[in-house]
């Protein structure tokens, strides 16, 4: 059974939270999925982006906010944010930070208002 050792992990910062890659092809043996734990401080805008591949976003601790596609839901801890692929996308905290399971599939990217493209290292 493959498995990952939190040794094994690569850190990414990016607007204010931290990205930690448990699961991806540069992480693990994995080929299709990529899964990594986001970390957002308190007081937090996300940047909106348009995503290109179906997103799952599980709160471990802490409330998160996700904004798709012009409407928002705060989440706490044990709720589940599924986001559509093609759709308009960004999360904030207020008080609290929040811990967030991230799950995708490999090679997501995501536009930025500004037309620019990023694919994060952390879904390749």
């Amino acid at each position: 059974m493959p498995t990952i050792a939190s040794s094994a992990t690569r850190r990414f910062e990016l607007h204010g939270s931290v990205f930690t890659s448990y699961v991806s092809p540069t992480t693990s043996a994995s080929t299709e999925l990529c899964g990594w734990m986001l970390e957002v401080a308190p007081n937090t805008p996300g940047a909106e982006h348009a995503v290109s591949n179906e997103e799952m976003l599980l709160v471990l601790s802490g409330r998160l906010t996700v904004h798709i596609d012009g409407v928002s839901t705060t989440l706490g801890p044990g709720d589940v944010a599924q986001v559509p692929a093609g759709s308009n996308f960004r999360v904030h905290t207020e008080i609290d930070p929040a811990r967030v399971w991230v799950a995708t599939t490999v090679g997501l990217s995501a536009e930025l208002p500004d037309g620019s493209t990023l694919t994060p290292p952390w879904a390749r």
